[in-house]
C-alpha cells in the first residue's frame, strides 16, 4: 500500500507526505502533534481498537480533528459477518457494531462529533479478487453470500441484480474535534 501511495503521490506533484510504516501501539509521534488524524477501513483489522483510537486523541492537537471511516453493522449481524469476513481476509479481527462505533465517540476529551453513513457497492466476484482466500474458501465465500440475497444475515445487503451479485458495505464515518483540555 505504501508503495502505491508513493506512486500516486509523484503522479500528483505532491511534495509534502512523508510515508511511515510502523506500529500503532504505541503511535511514534509527541502528545497533540497533528492538527487531523484519520484512519480510513483499518479498525476491523486491529485487536485492541479502543488503545488505538486513545493513541489517535493523543497526538492530535486540541481543536483538531479526529476521523474514523470503517465498515460498521448492527450488533445481532457482527458474528456472521465476522466469520465472513475471515474466509475473505485472514488479517480481518472484528468488525465494530453501531453501538461500539458510537462510544468511541463518546470520549470526555472530544466534542462536536457528527457521523455521516453510506453503502459502499462491490460487485461479488470483483470482491472474491480482491481476496485471500484459497479456492475452497472462496468457493465457501460465494455460496455463503449468494445465500444471503434478500435476507441480510451477514449486514451487506447481497442483491441479485440480472446475473451478478452486489455487495453493499454498510461504512460509518465519525468526525470529532478534540478538546483544549
Amino acid at each position: 500500500m505504501l508503495n502505491q501511495a508513493r506512486k500516486l503521490q509523484i503522479q500528483q506533484g505532491l511534495n509534502n507526505i512523508n510515508w511511515i510504516l510502523d506500529n500503532v501501539l504505541p503511535l511514534k509521534f509527541p502528545d497533540n502533534h497533528f492538527s487531523v488524524v484519520v484512519t480510513r477501513f483499518s479498525f476491523h483489522h486491529l485487536i485492541d481498537y479502543e488503545k488505538v483510537f486513545e493513541e489517535m486523541i493523543r497526538v492530535c492537537k486540541p481543536e483538531g480533528r479526529v476521523i474514523v471511516a470503517d465498515i460498521c453493522v448492527p450488533e445481532d449481524k457482527a458474528k456472521a459477518y465476522d466469520q465472513m469476513e475471515k474466509l475473505r481476509d485472514p488479517s480481518h479481527a472484528n468488525v465494530l457494531s453501531t453501538e461500539q462505533f458510537a462510544s468511541l465517540f463518546e470520549h470526555a476529551l472530544l466534542t462536536n462529533c457528527r457521523r455521516t453513513s453510506y453503502n459502499l457497492e462491490i460487485e461479488l466476484e470483483n470482491q472474491l479478487n480482491a481476496s485471500y482466500p484459497n479456492q475452497e474458501d472462496r468457493q465457501k465465500l460465494r455460496e455463503l453470500i449468494i445465500k444471503d440475497v434478500n435476507v441480510d444475515s451477514l449486514g451487506i445487503d447481497v442483491k441479485q441484480i440480472n446475473n451478478t451479485y452486489k455487495l453493499y458495505y454498510p461504512i460509518q464515518v465519525y468526525c470529532a474535534e478534540k478538546t483544549n483540555n
